[in-house]
């Protein structure tokens, strides 16, 4: 099965569903308690997997500010949250680091069969 599927209302990403119509994620099928601004910021980048997004980027999706207006330490804490809201898992994304530009969601890579 793949690892990302799109529907109109729902991204399912390795074993994490973000129901976008619901504002509801779901972590190897349970829900998950996901605050607004972690909620749109794994939808922004549940959207665009393995893509890199910029810090201004993602500050823009996420609290609609100018990036001259947002604090990036927002970012990073919203990050760190939604990081250990996601936990860790054989087919759980993975948000990533990109040095010196953003953040991505990393979907894991399928592995060859032995």
């Amino acid at each position: 099965r793949p690892l990302v599927q799109h529907a109109p209302d729902r991204i399912r990403i390795g074993d994490v569903v973000v129901d976008l119509d619901a504002h509801a994620a779901f972590v190897d099928g349970e829900p998950v308690r996901c605050p607004p601004r972690q909620f749109s910021l794994l939808a922004t980048l549940a959207r665009r997997p393995n893509v890199a997004f910029d810090h201004e980027a993602l500050i823009a999706s996420v609290w609609g500010d100018r990036p001259v207006d947002g604090d990036p330490r927002r970012l990073r804490i919203a990050v760190s949250l939604l990081r250990g809201l996601l936990g860790s898992g054989p087919e759980r994304p993975r948000i990533e680091t990109v040095p010196r530009v953003g953040y991505r969601l990393v979907v894991g890579e399928e592995r060859p069969a032995a």
